[in-house]
């Protein structure tokens, strides 16, 4: 992690769950500062998390980029019933 000080040289983006049973890092056997990681409820892209993934892309040279999901979200188990919440789009 010290080597992030000098720059950001991460190997993948991704666009996770906010769901803290996923650790991204851990998953994919990463250290903090090798890899871009996005986390939104429901590892839903928007306008935002776009913009992260192009900077990482074009700004960092990362490629790939993956979009990883899990079972029993619950955000999509939300969204499927209907939760309705002032700043989470169904």
């Amino acid at each position: 992690m010290a080597a992030a000080s000098k720059g950001q040289f991460p190997q993948a983006v991704i666009l996770s769950c906010l769901d803290l049973r996923v650790p991204v890092e851990d998953v994919f056997d990463q250290s903090i500062a090798d890899i871009f990681v996005g986390r939104v409820a429901g590892n839903i892209e928007n306008v935002d998390q776009l913009g992260s993934m192009e900077f990482a892309e074009a700004g960092a040279g990362v490629n790939p980029l993956m979009v990883s999901g899990h079972e029993a979200c619950g955000a999509m188990k939300g969204a499927c019933e209907g939760v309705a919440l002032e700043n989470l789009i169904e």
